[in-house]
């Protein structure tokens, strides 16, 4: 149906209905907060209202169809609040409505089409102030809207005449009080019934909203965080019936079958455990989820949107890129795709917070992302670590990956448990002594693929470079770099089942044609093998030689100590070594209290308190590098260590 603006005589209608509902007050013949269904003549679905009342008196009607509507609404009769705000601020709301207020606080518009349909005020007199929305922005109030207001507040008044509001009758469901109107806005025929939309009661009912959340909360977060709770209260039966949790789902989330040390780990294991076992675990492939049977039963609406919307999420692995600590709101970015969210989580809306990473699911309903933690939350410093740890255990590190497999997920609390214990073990024994005045748990290095971390150098020849480089130009996942004359063999994240971590591809090795002389460079024993049976297969091509180096063949030596001393800086003149040297160590000093992004945007200071931290920030302080002679580094480190408490 097209838009239509009002005419003068509809708008003329609507303030004469608006001024009789001041005078009249129906809103006292409800209990607090009145949630109504109206059904009108032509409509397939019941418009649903509230009657609002201001703390300055002013009232008015408003109306919106569709659940998100609906959801708002409830929050208001649950939680109060200034209803046109927040169906202004609900994306994918369509509404109208209006309130009393003073001529003089009119827009200017409005008090145009007021005075031309014949209706003027004194200044300080009550008239209508009309309202209506479309997703979330403001729009001009329709003709076929306005009309179904004018039967909404006719079909009121009428009933509030006749004394014919009743909540003593109401059935036991969830039913909602409907007025079915007929007639027109001066003659309205109106007949009241309870029907169950689906929809949460009224205030005559029951009431979900039990005030535990952050007192921050929107109330329309609030509105489907009580949704979720119902919800899970109906899973509660489900999960005694089926005998779960158990020690065999147990074992297959956590990799353990009484799972993690509730006394070591860093968040709620708990929680994520149940999560899966609700949304994700199957008894048999052809069994339904825990969430899924329970589409088949009688369902709210609102009950049925969000367990529809839990179904249709996946779990995916977050960036905490911004905070609202004031509202208790996080900006977090999949570190897979890029997609951006904005959240409620109060827990992580501080300056800690910033660069942390966490797997969890987007859960959407009623315009608001909820995001529902299934992992422990991991510094910067130990992203690249644990994500090797998972795709050792099988997950493909892709959206479908993580879809197919979340209870993978589960496996790093325990990981992040036996580390906390290797920690503490080899600290107590003192064996292998590091700088944090322990022993670092060994490190089991591996490529993003999970596989072993060894250093391989290939030699192969060709009888025909030329041929050789168009072969390799030829290949899908090779990249020609022209500025270090390298060819760089990749993984492609876009293709199917491809598994990844950071950026848009990654990349296996690089490969160099000099004259008759290829030399491969990849870190692993399954990439050395892949490479050299691919480049074997190009004509003219033949194996001659390869070296292997562990990853940690050169680790107890600082990285910035093991350049040749051909390449060390010499020739700084004696009177200026002491200057250099007294501004290099004041700038190191100065570090330790500066963000540092391989830290989760921590400073150096704040890192040391945390146990991984520790051994994150000492690592760093090891990687530092002299700019010339005369810097002695193993003061300057221990003296850094010894001022972050790092022995």
């Amino acid at each position: 149906m097209s838009r239509r603006t009002p005419s003068p005589a509809e708008i003329k209608a609507i303030a004469l209905l608006s001024l009789r509902f001041q005078v009249a007050r129906p809103w006292r013949s409800f209990v607090e907060g009145v949630f109504l269904a109206f059904l009108f003549p032509g409509d397939e679905e019941p418009w649903f209202g509230v009657i609002c009342v201001s703390r300055d008196g002013d009232s008015g009607i408003f109306l919106t169809q569709g659940i998100r509507g609906v959801s708002v609404l409830r929050a208001w009769t649950q939680t109060g609040g200034d209803v046109p705000d927040m169906l202004g601020r609900a994306s994918g709301v369509a509404h109208v409505g209006f309130t009393l207020t003073r001529w003089k606080d009119l827009p200017p518009g409005q008090q145009a089409r007021l005075t031309r349909a014949g209706v003027t005020r004194r200044r300080d007199a009550a008239a209508p102030l009309l309202m209506a929305g479309r997703g979330g922005e403001p729009c001009s109030v329709d003709a076929r809207w306005l009309k179904r207001l004018l039967l909404a507040t006719a079909a009121v008044l009428d009933l509030h005449a006749r004394d014919a509001f009743h909540c003593d009758d109401r059935p036991a469901t969830d039913a909602c009080l409907t007025l079915t109107v007929r007639g027109t806005w001066r003659k309205p025929v109106v007949e009241t019934s309870w029907v169950d939309y689906g929809v949460p009661a009224n205030a005559c009912g029951s009431d979900r909203h039990d005030g535990n959340e952050d007192a921050r909360s929107p109330p329309e977060l609030k509105y489907w965080l009580s949704v979720e709770r119902a919800v899970a209260d109906r899973t509660v039966p489900q999960l005694a019936a089926h005998g779960l949790p158990n020690a065999d789902v147990s074992m297959a989330y956590f990799g353990d079958a009484e799972g993690p040390d509730q006394d070591r780990s860093s968040g709620d294991p708990l929680g994520g455990f149940l999560e899966w076992i609700v949304a994700g675990y199957r008894g048999s492939s052809l069994e339904p989820t825990l969430l899924e049977s329970l589409l088949d039963e009688h369902l709210a609406a609102d009950e049925r949107e969000f367990v529809e919307a839990r179904i249709a999420a996946a779990p995916a692995f977050w960036k905490i890129v911004a905070i609202d600590p004031a509202a208790g709101m996080v900006a977090c970015e999949d570190v897979l795709g890029g997609a951006a969210v904005e959240t409620y989580q109060p827990s992580l809306a501080n300056d800690d917070g910033l660069g942390l990473v966490f797997a969890a699911t987007p859960i959407v309903v009623g315009g608001w992302t909820m995001l529902r933690p299934c992992s422990p939350v991991l510094l910067a410093a130990e992203v690249k670590e644990a994500f090797a740890f998972l795709e050792s255990h099988g997950l493909e590190f892709s959206h479908a990956g993580l879809r197919s497999n979340p209870h993978l997920i589960g496996r790093l609390w325990q990981w992040c448990c036996e580390r906390d214990l290797a920690q503490e073990a080899d600290a107590a024994s003192g064996d292998g002594a590091w700088r944090g005045g322990g022993a670092s748990p060994p490190l089991q290095m591996q490529n993003s693929s999970g596989e072993p971390l060894e250093f391989y150098e290939l030699l192969l020849r060709t009888d025909a470079p030329g041929a050789t480089r168009k072969a390799l130009e030829a290949r899908d996942d090779i990249d020609f770099d022209a500025n270090d004359d390298a060819y760089i063999w990749c993984r492609r994240n876009d293709a199917a089942g491809a598994r990844h971590v950071f950026g848009d591809n990654v990349v296996i090795g690089s490969v160099r044609v000099r004259g008759d002389e290829i030399r491969v460079s990849v870190n692993s024993a399954d990439r050395a093998a892949g490479a050299r049976k691919w480049l074997e297969a190009i004509p003219g091509v033949r194996f001659e030689s390869e070296r292997v180096s562990p990853w940690d063949a050169r680790r107890d030596t600082p990285l910035a100590d093991r350049l040749p001393d051909g390449e060390r800086s010499v020739g700084v003149p004696p009177e200026l070594t002491a200057q250099l040297r007294n501004h290099f160590h004041d700038h190191y000093r100065a570090w330790l209290d500066e963000p540092v992004p391989a830290l989760g945007n921590r400073t150096p200071r704040q890192a040391a308190k945390l146990k991984h931290g520790r051994v994150a920030v000492a690592r760093l302080i090891d990687d530092i590098s002299a700019p010339m002679p005369g810097v002695d580094l193993g003061v300057l480190r221990a003296e850094l260590l010894s001022e972050l408490g790092i022995e």
